[in-house]
């Protein structure tokens, strides 16, 4: 089967998680109206956001049935990072901000087999605070970083990808020896003392 989400704007779903009971749970952003699936078998539908710019990158299931969303929102005169985690119904528990005076973005979110929270993303501000820490961005393009959570939304640690140039890391999933991601990069990147040259053009 296929299911269409129509309105008078613009719909974007990025992704996509199967949950327990068979069904799925999905998330994205939309402009103008929206028409969820005519046939009325939506189990619930939650909206986020102001007239501005706001989007969903990603959803995860959480070890008690609820979710954790990640992506961006619209702060003062720019987008700010954020990640939210919801109840089993889609109502908001809590949500963690990061921004600074450029465009900052959540692009995943993983939430690991110890019920710890993963999210990685990129950031175009020349400074901002993680969890009261003081970060500057590297170089002449967006720096990444992957930021580590608990259950409860509490910051646990965090890493961020310098480099030369444009730095995006677009996701994350765990293994056997911890978390791994993926990225796209300019120039040459640096992490933990370690330096990669990119042989391309990205």
């Amino acid at each position: 089967y296929a299911k269409g989400v129509t309105g008078s704007g613009i719909q974007h779903i990025y992704d996509v998680k199967s949950t327990e009971d068979g069904g799925y749970v999905v998330a994205g952003s939309f402009s103008g109206s929206l028409d969820v699936d005519g046939d009325g078998n939506v189990e619930w539908f939650k909206t986020f956001g102001t007239s501005q710019t706001e989007k969903f990158n990603s959803v995860d299931i959480a070890s008690d049935g609820g979710y954790v969303v990640s992506g961006y929102d619209y702060g003062v005169n720019k987008e700010d990072a954020i990640v939210m985690k919801l109840d089993s119904s889609g109502n908001k528990v809590w949500k963690n901000t990061i921004g600074g005076s450029y465009e900052d973005e959540m692009r995943d979110a993983k939430v690991l087999s110890n019920g710890d929270i993963v999210t990685i993303g990129r950031f175009a501000s020349l400074k901002l605070s993680i969890n009261n820490i003081p970060i500057k961005r590297s170089g002449t393009g967006n720096n990444g970083y992957i930021i580590c959570y608990d259950a409860n939304g509490n910051y646990k640690w965090h890493k961020v990808i310098e480099g030369t140039g444009d730095i995006d890391v677009t996701s994350v999933t765990e293994t056997s020896q911890g978390i791994a991601v993926a990225m796209n990069y300019l120039g040459t990147i640096y992490v933990d003392g370690n330096s990669i040259t990119n042989a391309g053009n990205q």
